[in-house]
């Protein structure tokens, strides 16, 4: 498997919000646009100097969102109610998510939150999709993106700026893209098959870099996950 790396600036647009590219999934520093405008930039590399002991960052399921593109327009954001106490896993196989017919791209967006005591941290997100097999086990999706040259179970992104202790950030991602410069780093809506559920699994990760190749533990991951199931209608 091969996961690309590097986060390319992007701009402000006329509202003021931050676009950012990421070669992977496209990102966007706005919790409520996940479908952004992508333009290319300069790489950026920066690492922390030195991360404490004790990093706790965690997703807020409360202010999980998804968003889908059909036919050349966006859906409404969705606002995702959990069906669990903890919130970590808002739906069931038996309750997925429906992408419509046509759907060329789907994205959602999440927001983390770093304890006080927490380090300065980095932090991207990990997505992989599990189809549900008749038997109720799973087998792991892996794409060949939209040109058919690569071969990715699980896409990385990683978010420009520092996650300070005790502040909150949220982002936007689109791990199934039909379409765009990046296409073939993205999983396909080809990839789900019609009318079987299919387990995306989101995932948070603190690093010392932007590039999360120097990840850092994390003291409470039962946080950072969160379980969202789809399906395909076509």
């Amino acid at each position: 498997m091969h996961t690309p790396t590097g986060i390319r600036q992007g701009r402000d647009d006329s509202r003021g919000r931050r676009w950012w590219l990421w070669p992977a999934l496209p990102i966007c520093a706005n919790a409520h646009a996940s479908w952004c405008t992508l333009t290319l930039g300069l790489t950026l590399v920066v690492t922390l100097t030195s991360v404490a002991v004790a990093t706790d960052i965690g997703l807020t399921p409360a202010l999980f969102g998804v968003v889908y593109h059909v036919n050349g327009s966006s859906s409404p954001d969705y606002g995702v109610k959990a069906v669990t106490p903890d919130g970590f896993n808002p739906n069931t196989s038996r309750t997925p998510f429906l992408l419509p017919c046509g759907m060329q791209s789907f994205g959602f967006n999440v927001t983390v939150n770093s304890t006080a005591t927490s380090a300065p941290v980095f932090w991207g997100v990990t997505v992989s999709f599990f189809l549900l097999n008749n038997n109720n086990t799973e087998t792991q999706i892996v794409t060949k993106g939209c040109l058919g040259t690569t071969s990715l179970d699980q896409v990385t992104s990683g978010v420009t700026g520092v996650l300070n202790p005790g502040a909150t950030a949220a982002a936007g991602f689109t791990p199934i893209n039909a379409g765009g410069d990046f296409c073939q780093w993205a999983f396909q809506p080809t990839d789900l098959q019609k009318n079987i559920p299919v387990r995306m699994q989101i995932e948070v990760q603190p690093a010392q870099d932007q590039d999360l190749k120097k990840p850092v533990t994390d003291t409470n991951p039962q946080n950072n996950r969160i379980n969202f199931w789809v399906m395909n209608a076509c």
